[in-house]
């Protein structure tokens, strides 16, 4: 009724006037239609951002991964030390020197195909120049980045180290610093650069933090035997 009222409210307008309303309406429609197509394009744009987002392990080097060549939930993550290379743990400042340690080894199953993450079923140090034990060993999360390579984040590890009879626990969450390039045998590096430091919080069990220092250094080179191949790709 009041959409009709307007109408012939309109038509009893003066010529001049009656164009001038008819003109305001036309601008009202337009602009409601304009907004409409906008808030539809913006929704579209998300939406596809949120989908490109998505990261899946793949079999083959392809980007989006294919279904099938998707590596299920279950796969099994197998990854030990680079030979040659050692695991690096710096708490600069504590310790009298760095802790090296000549063997490690991370074993895990993914729990999800995109975005892959999954708890750590085992974590190791071995053959190391301090006393290293894993108290926690956490889970991960695997990132696509670029081409077939991805980053890798940690969260609710500890592991501890003696020196001078006082144990300090390394750990937390690590969301920078440690890349995954995919290949036939893929690598995972966590580095020392600035740009790519992985810093652990530090923490002294049954004690306060002092004098144990409140972040550490991460430096090790993992090559990864299986699944092989491994590529980081984007989801579907």
């Amino acid at each position: 009724m009041g959409g009709a009222a307007s109408s012939e409210t309109t038509r009893n307008q003066p010529g001049a006037l009656r164009a001038g309303l008819q003109g305001e309406e036309t601008m009202r429609y337009l602009k409601a239609m304009m907004l409409a197509a906008i808030a539809a394009a913006a929704f579209m744009i998300v939406g596809a951002g949120t989908a490109s987002a998505e990261t899946t392990l793949c079999k083959v080097t392809e980007s989006p991964c294919s279904e099938a060549n998707m590596y299920p939930i279950g796969t099994e993550i197998d990854a030990s030390l680079e030979k040659g290379t050692k695991a690096v743990l710096d708490p600069s400042g504590f310790f009298s020197e760095p802790i090296e340690c000549e063997e490690s080894t991370v074993k895990g199953q993914t729990e999800t195909t995109t975005t892959p993450e999954g708890k750590i079923s085992s974590l190791t140090f071995a053959k190391c120049d301090h006393v290293v034990k894993v108290m926690k060993p956490g889970k991960l999360k695997i990132h696509w980045d670029v081409e077939h390579n991805g980053t890798l984040t940690a969260e609710g590890v500890e592991v501890t180290a003696e020196e001078f009879g006082l144990s300090c626990i390394f750990g937390g969450t690590v969301t920078s610093g440690i890349t995954v390039t995919g290949g036939t045998m893929a690598t995972v590096h966590a580095s020392t650069t600035e740009a790519e430091g992985s810093p652990m919080t530090a923490v002294v069990q049954g004690l306060s933090s002092f004098p144990c220092p409140g972040s550490a250094v991460w430096t090790a080179k993992y090559t990864v035997n299986t699944p092989e191949p491994l590529y980081v790709s984007k989801g579907v």
